[in-house]
């Protein structure tokens, strides 16, 4: 898919984000969109509630938690897809949700909570190549009721990778879109409110390339997993380290938490006890060098056969190594 709007225009603030900060960016970039926006704030004055409270329509912020949620409702359970949520009229042909709030409001929303957005999937013509997106990473849950209770799952859960089985758990990056020439939000007049294919006007992106290319969708609807047509639910936005135990892998196999060792059924233990609190907790596993990422990869396999979700991720080229 070639881009659909100009480039060299971005969907960012006035000021320098790392200038000004993220919530004072969102505020403004908000505010040239709309004049009227009034953004809410936490109480300044008394202990913050743990609820969500509303922001826009079907927009919400947990203060306490640092979450945002947003009203949406199932449109499709079978088939590629192209996107997992979109706005009404849109792609609900290739997308399992559809959300009733503005994109822009769900923008300024995870901006209030602290998010820093980055920049959607862009298409490089001179080298015919996709750049991936980038931003805050993030952890989306979806939430459902049944039988008056509540039922959370990451959305990767109701996703396919084709014939290879279930996706797995993975960050999310909040790339924010961008504004056109007009100044409308990109994403507010495509619907592309969480892409899984390379969409240069996503809001919500994997820092990853996929074709768009309907003969090549990697993803398809994880049907038995999806709840039927019409139920309605909630996405749930927070920072990816929330519910995450982050451990280093080291060249001999060993772990180390927090700088100290431990072992794997210790570990286990702890990731465990943390599902019983957030039924989103899940083990990253850092391979301090290219030695030990066949030791992470061994302990990813043995503890997904044991019921965890699991995360391996290099350490970045020329991050410092925790303490051995």
């Amino acid at each position: 898919m070639k881009p659909a709007v100009d480039a060299s225009v971005r969907g960012k603030p006035i000021l320098p984000t790392r200038l000004c900060g993220p919530i004072l960016s969102v505020v403004l970039f908000g505010c040239a969109l709309s004049p009227t926006a009034a953004p809410a704030a936490p109480p300044t004055t008394q202990p913050v509630a743990d609820r969500a409270i509303p922001y826009s329509t079907g927009v919400r912020i947990n203060w306490a938690r640092l979450t945002v949620e947003v009203d949406a409702k199932i449109v499709l359970r079978h088939g590629p897809l192209e996107l997992f949520a979109c706005t009404p009229h849109t792609r609900e042909h290739e997308s399992i949700l559809a959300v009733y709030a503005h994109p822009v409001r769900i923008f300024e929303a995870l901006g209030l909570i602290g998010l820093e957005p980055g920049n959607p999937t862009t298409y490089d013509p001179p080298s015919g190549r996709w750049r991936p997106a980038d931003g805050a990473p993030l952890r989306i849950d979806v939430v459902t009721h049944a039988a008056r209770t509540e039922q959370v799952v990451g959305i990767h859960r109701w996703m396919n990778r084709g014939e290879g089985g279930p996706l797995q758990r993975r960050d999310w990056v909040f790339a924010g879109s961008r504004r056109l020439p007009d100044g409308r939000f990109a994403a507010d007049l495509e619907g592309t409110i969480i892409a899984v294919v390379d969409f240069d006007s996503a809001l919500i992106a994997l820092p990853e390339t996929h074709t768009s290319d309907n003969s090549a969708l990697w993803l398809t609807a994880n049907t038995p997993k999806i709840p039927p047509l019409g139920t309605p639910c909630v996405l749930r936005f927070s920072s990816s380290q929330r519910g995450r135990t982050r451990a280093f892998v080291h060249p001999d196999g060993s772990l180390r938490l927090a700088n100290q060792p431990i072992g794997i059924a210790e570990l286990e233990a702890r990731v465990r006890a943390q599902l019983t609190k957030d039924p989103g907790a899940h083990l990253l596993l850092v391979p301090i060098d290219p030695s030990a990422a066949a030791h992470a990869e061994r302990l990813t396999r043995k503890l997904t056969k044991r019921g965890l979700e699991v995360i391996t991720r290099p350490a970045p080229p020329g991050a410092d190594a925790p303490p051995t």
